[in-house]
């Protein structure tokens, strides 16, 4: 009498077809958010250099922090003027920010001192996958871990 039910090997098959499956749709799914979480950070540095031409056409000048590089997080820096003169609602904050200025997770802003004049700011910025055709966005030298490191300036 033949049975109607399948054998072990039939079920182990797909059952390794599913798992195989399953895999390949999370991979998929952690790449497509990691590029998500890099459009917005391109978003956030265009809406900063939006921000920062209107502050130069009422100022004559942009934003200074002497020469150094400072974590846009930090609330009482030198951007939270964008805020105070209502050019931005609030300051950008990365999309994996852990709310603590970090390395990783946080954009930059520095304006040259007396020893580079050649351009007046320079927003840092990391990007999880490599995006060589972002505009005007510049590659810099990579500093830590997985990330690529750029950076914009007028």
């Amino acid at each position: 009498m033949k049975s109607k039910a399948f054998t072990l090997i039939e079920l182990l098959v797909v059952i390794s077809i599913i798992g195989l499956l399953s895999t390949v749709a999370v991979v998929s799914l952690e790449s497509s958010r990691s590029k998500a979480r890099d459009g917005r950070r391109l978003a956030d540095v265009r809406q900063l250099r939006a921000a920062l031409e209107v502050y130069f056409t009422n100022h004559n000048s942009y934003p200074s922090t002497g020469g150094s590089y400072e974590s846009i997080l930090v609330g009482t820096g030198t951007l939270h003027v964008l805020e105070t003169e209502n050019l931005m609602a609030k300051l950008p904050v990365d999309p994996q920010s852990t709310g603590s200025p970090s390395a990783m997770t946080e954009y930059y802003y520095g304006s040259p001192g007396w020893w580079d004049t050649s351009w007046p700011y320079q927003i840092q910025f990391q990007l999880e996958n490599r995006n060589p055709a972002a505009g005007n966005v510049h590659p810099t030298i990579p500093m830590w871990g997985p990330r690529y490191m750029y950076s914009v300036h007028p």
